[in-house]
């Protein structure tokens, strides 16, 4: 495929207030705004995140006014689930609706969490727009790479806006393969995609054109959260993806998938946006952030800014024996936000017999602090020190080292061939997944 520069906008009536009108973007810089992960609709032990995300659109919006981005870039899970509530799509048709005012190009990737027919439905009405929604592998690659316009009408980089790849995307299945050629033809088969859309690119990189790339994926090497790391702890190193699969020929590569920010392997120019509010507790202490690149023609990425989001709910993890966690509520004091403190609370015991419950829970009320999780307390022996009751080691993870000793267990009674464990064993991280969502 042979990349063609967009053909001017001639309809001066047209509802796109960034109308493509001119082919001369030889001295225009690139400037665009990355983020991920918003997973709008998501609830949290049944309580809905609308107020934040409210507030981080809107945020959003003022932050893309301020900084004037050129695009704007979604890297995957705009929603929690795939057909979201009603209050979650209109939150993103009237964010849509406002930032299309203010950005000239903005670009959405679907990712797991998403239904790619959903977020494609109305695709070819928000290209009107300069809203370029992917919410699925397209059937050519070359069909995912977008044009980033300016506010001038100029065309000044590309955007391979690759959204998650599933395992029919990328591969065929073959009769007689085991679990391991399936992980490694699915790898395969990813960084061949990058591979495609680059050599597709590669005459408009030689003209000087940024490139930057969007993946959804669990890259090897990320830092991820307790919550990520139930689902990561079963499947190991088969759903990582080593970095090197992205072509050189991209000056950044825009990731989402993973909540906590960071860059990768130490790869300035391979980064997670990470979420923009703390989707669980495990995700309390995360500064959450989105990013600014600026590039510039010939040369590239030239730099990266990090742009806090405002916390606009504090989530607390109150732990230790019934003494220390009743001290912490007393002394707690609520920070000046705009909604209330959710907590947590693990308790270490040594009184089977105890009335714990009920003065933990006046305390934090008395505290102003709502309780989403209060799960069973660890017993611990009389001889227990207090180093082993402040533990913060997550109860979720030890239910999962449970979940996953018994499923092992069970599979060897039933004389179940080692060579069949790995995909039994994946198969079973799903479950579990899907049990912590309906649980979250």
């Amino acid at each position: 495929m042979v990349l063609q520069t967009p053909t001017p906008n001639t309809n001066p009536k047209t509802l796109n207030p960034f109308p493509v009108n001119t082919l001369n973007s030889n001295f225009y810089p690139m400037r665009i705004l990355h983020t991920a992960d918003w997973h709008l609709g998501q609830k949290l032990c049944d309580r809905d995140r609308k107020e934040e995300h409210d507030l981080f659109l809107n945020w959003l919006l003022n932050t893309i006014e301020n900084q004037q981005p050129d695009a704007l870039v979604v890297a995957g899970d705009v929603f929690d689930v795939g057909y979201p509530a009603k209050y979650a799509e209109t939150q993103y048709y009237n964010f849509i609706k406002d930032a299309c005012k203010l950005c000239p190009t903005i670009i959405i990737t679907g990712g797991n969490h998403d239904s790619p027919n959903a977020l494609n439905a109305p695709r070819q009405l928000l290209k009107v727009f300069n809203v370029h929604v992917i919410g699925g592998a397209m059937p050519q690659p070359e069909d995912e790479i977008v044009p980033v316009i300016n506010r001038k009408g100029a065309v000044v980089g590309y955007v391979a806006a690759v959204p998650y790849l599933r395992e029919g995307d990328v591969r065929t299945m073959q009769a007689g393969e085991n679990y391991q050629d399936r992980v490694a033809s699915y790898k395969e088969g990813i960084r061949r995609r990058y591979h495609q859309l680059a050599t597709a690119l590669e005459a408009v990189k030689q003209q000087g054109f940024p490139l930057v790339a969007t993946a959804h994926l669990y890259a090897a090497g990320s830092a991820i959260s307790d919550s990520e790391d139930r689902e990561m702890h079963i499947i190991g190193n088969q759903g990582q993806m080593e970095v090197e699969i992205f072509p050189p020929q991209f000056d950044y590569v825009a990731l989402g998938h993973i909540h906590k920010p960071q860059l990768v392997n130490g790869k300035e120019h391979i980064r997670y946006s990470g979420s923009p509010i703390p989707l669980s507790f495990s995700e309390r202490n995360d500064a959450k952030q989105v990013l600014l690149a600026d590039f510039t023609q010939h040369k590239g990425l030239q730099h990266i800014h990090s742009l806090q989001v405002p916390l606009y709910r504090h989530l607390h993890r109150f732990k230790g024996s019934f003494e220390a966690v009743q001290k912490q509520l007393e002394l707690f004091t609520p920070t000046a936000l705009l909604q209330p403190c959710w907590a947590e609370i693990h308790l270490s015991l040594t009184n089977f017999e105890f009335n714990f419950e009920e003065p933990i829970k006046e305390a934090a009320k008395a505290a102003g602090v709502d309780i989403l999780k209060f799960p069973n307390p660890k017993y611990l022996s009389a001889a227990a020190g207090p180093d082993d009751m402040l533990t913060d080691e997550p109860a979720d993870m030890e239910l999962l080292q449970n979940y996953l000793q018994v499923f092992r267990e069970k599979c060897k009674a039933a004389k179940v061939a080692d060579a069949d464990m790995p995909e039994l064993e994946h198969t079973f991280s799903e479950l579990i997944e899907m049990m912590n969502l309906q649980d979250n």
